[in-house]
């Protein structure tokens, strides 16, 4: 069979690598990246690379090689126009056909910018590519002041790291703590002293209203905060999964993203996705789930293998994910959604938080805690009520 993969990100390169290894020598696999780089990891942008302290070389999944020795068909800076389910191809730009048998869409997202003005401005930047690391740590170092604005894992990760720089860093955010959304109330609260512990000037409750200056950034103006004056700014709201390829062929969308069933088939035959633009049908949860973290891109990316090879797979994970924040560990497992409740407990010198919605689990995370989180995972795969929820955490 002739698999063709759109995206050469951590999804697409597991699957590929998937694909060959449960598939053996017999299938055909093409990987179309629409960037001119060879695939890399995006997690070290915000942390280690943003910081200097990995190389290019680090970052990459595999080396060139890699993809040659395994008899994947990397196609570097091909980018998709359209594709037809009728005739089983892609279009890519400049008029080329690739003909399908099984087509995963691993297409990613692109960050959001504030619908606000002056975003267009020099000096307002996005982290997604490896250049955009590069450009936000030369432009940070040189000015010596940034304001990040975001209190998600994008805009903390990148103003613990401008700020281990040296760089002096205000952080704006609409929300009281940052992280709060995902990791809940106490450890949004400890995370935010932490920063500012630091150095970094938190500015809670302040939402961007406008970037000022002629064609370079010059200040930030926001409801709640005095204006910041910076030549730089990096925007850390979001990814808008990129749908626009799936909407144009009439599949089906939810979540913001692709719409699958547990084995990551979208709407239309022989059309697969996986990763940050998938939103998957998940058992345990009983709702689709759209996960944007690299543990997830990982595994789903080796599922949705198995599904176009017409081999048993289906989403029956706990989500994880993990971040770090200066010398503090995060790891989360769980199903996401609001935080309507939680149990927070002091342990080990850090924090565990189990998330609640009603009398259900549906989240654990920690904080600086040695705890591999495999007791949070029964705990959440068994449906466990507040009462066990509070026998568990004592």
């Amino acid at each position: 069979m002739r698999h063709v993969i759109i995206g050469a990100g951590l999804a697409g390169v597991s699957a590929a690598e998937a694909l060959r290894e449960e598939g053996g020598p017999g299938e055909e696999i093409v990987v179309l990246g629409g960037e001119p780089e060879l695939p890399y990891d995006h997690p070290p942008l915000s942390k280690g690379y943003l910081r200097g302290e990995a190389g290019d070389d680090d970052v990459r999944l595999h080396p060139r090689a890699w993809y040659a020795e395994r008899g994947i068909d990397l196609r570097l800076g091909a980018v998709a126009d359209a594709i037809d389910p009728g005739r089983h191809d892609v279009t890519l730009a400049g008029g080329a056909r690739e003909r399908y048998d099984r087509l995963l869409l691993a297409t990613g997202g692109r960050p959001r910018r504030l619908p606000v003005p002056g975003s267009d401005l020099d000096g307002v930047l996005t982290l997604r590519t490896v250049g955009d690391a590069d450009l936000i740590r030369a432009a940070a170092t040189e000015a010596g002041r940034c304001a990040v604005v975001g209190g998600g894992f994008i805009g903390v990760e990148v103003a613990a790291s401008l700020r281990a720089l040296g760089v002096e860093v205000d952080l704006l955010m609409i929300e009281e703590r940052v992280l709060e959304g995902p990791l809940g109330r106490a450890l949004g609260e400890r995370l935010t002293a932490l920063l500012r512990d630091r150095g970094v000037r938190v500015h809670p409750r302040a939402e961007v209203t406008a970037f000022h200056g002629e064609s370079e950034l010059v200040s930030v103006a926001a409801r709640g905060a005095p204006a910041i004056q910076v030549p730089v700014a990096v925007v850390g709201a979001g990814i808008a999964p990129a749908t626009e390829l799936a909407e144009a062929a009439g599949l089906q969308t939810d979540l913001g993203g692709i719409a699958c069933d547990q084995a990551f088939r979208t709407s239309v035959p022989d059309v697969f996705a996986a990763g940050d633009v998938a939103a998957v049908w998940s058992p345990l949860a009983g709702r689709r789930l759209r996960v944007e973290h690299w543990a997830e891109a990982l595994n789903q990316g080796k599922l949705a293998a198995r599904s176009m090879l017409d081999m048993e797979a289906a989403y029956d994970r706990v989500p994880y994910f993990f971040s770090d924040v200066f010398d503090s560990s995060i790891e989360y497992v769980g199903f996401g959604g609001p935080v309507e409740d939680e149990i927070a407990v002091e342990r080990d010198g850090g924090m565990m938080a189990y998330h609640l919605s009603g009398d259900r689990l549906t989240g654990v995370a920690k904080l600086d805690v040695d705890d591999d989180l495999q007791r949070a995972r029964e705990l959440l795969r068994a449906g466990a009520t507040r009462a066990e929820v509070e026998a568990e955490a004592g």
